[in-house]
């Protein structure tokens, strides 16, 4: 059984980011003004977690023993912006760009959004 969008919002755990009234574009969620058009009229709204990996870096190290540490990246999400996040799995895989991730969990560092295959 996979986690649904509700289940998510009533855990907290949900990505959130804000489009332009003006141009349609989209930002993460701490911008004051539109990258594109430089307007401050931005609402709030809640992504669905889906996206894609467009960028891998290296794997960072961890300082509890697991098996697999998590994978730094960069994810293109379905609402059109990219963020960067962490992507961990719970057994060892070749990671290929282009791959479909959903959000795992929200973590309170700039790089704690953290993503699984989808």
């Amino acid at each position: 059984m996979g986690v649904t969008m509700s289940d998510r919002q009533e855990a907290g755990e949900v990505l959130r980011y804000r489009r332009c009234r003006w141009c349609r574009s989209a930002t993460v969620h701490s911008s004051f003004l539109c990258p594109v058009c430089g307007e401050s009229e931005l609402d709030e709204q809640v992504s669905a977690g889906y996206g894609v990996v467009s960028r891998l870096g290296a794997t960072r190290g961890s300082c509890q023993l697991v098996h697999q540490p998590p994978h730094a990246c960069v994810v293109t999400l379905d609402e059109g912006f990219t963020i960067p996040a962490l992507l961990s799995e719970d057994r060892p895989t070749v990671v290929p760009l282009g791959a479909r991730v959903c959000l795992r969990g929200l973590g309170a560092g700039p790089q704690a959004v953290e993503f699984r295959l989808a």
